[in-house]
């Protein structure tokens, strides 16, 4: 019990640390968690995500996720846009059905065969992106290319 009370107040502490270094800086900002434990890092990210959509975000900010098949990306993808997040989550495994059904289709170096039928002119777009270059379905059919 000593030993789960002490992770929740390092956790309590870093995510409350890291949202406050969001909200002051005017630049970009990357963090990148070198945490031995996976399971401390997904509490750590999962905690932080959740907090996040507590706060009105202004101006908005693009949040990424990477390897977000890691952590519980629930609240930033149902409460983000209502804060002012707009969250892109990357993962080479498939995310939760929760997460699934509140998010566009985002799309990188992927085979294009994978979404031919479903969009063919997307499916050929594919096949010109670059290294960190997506498309983004804003809408059904409607795809922007844009560059991380």
């Amino acid at each position: 019990m000593f030993s789960l009370s002490n992770i929740w107040s390092d956790v309590d502490r870093i995510a409350r640390d890291l949202i406050r270094d969001l909200r002051t800086r005017d630049e970009n900002l990357s963090i990148r968690f070198d945490v031995v434990d996976p399971n401390a890092e997904s509490m750590i990210v999962t905690e932080a995500l959740k907090r996040m959509t507590q706060i009105a975000w202004e101006p908005e900010i693009l949040l990424i996720v990477e390897e977000a098949s890691k952590f519980d990306c629930r609240a930033i993808v149902s409460r983000g846009r209502h804060c002012g997040i707009q969250a892109l989550l990357l993962s080479q495994y498939p995310l939760a059905d929760e997460v699934m059904s509140n998010v566009k289709v985002l799309l990188g170096p992927i085979s294009a065969r994978l979404i031919e039928s479903y969009d063919p002119l997307a499916a050929s777009a594919i096949l010109d992106l670059r290294q960190h270059e997506f498309l983004w379905e804003e809408t059904k059919g409607a795809w922007h290319k844009f560059e991380l």
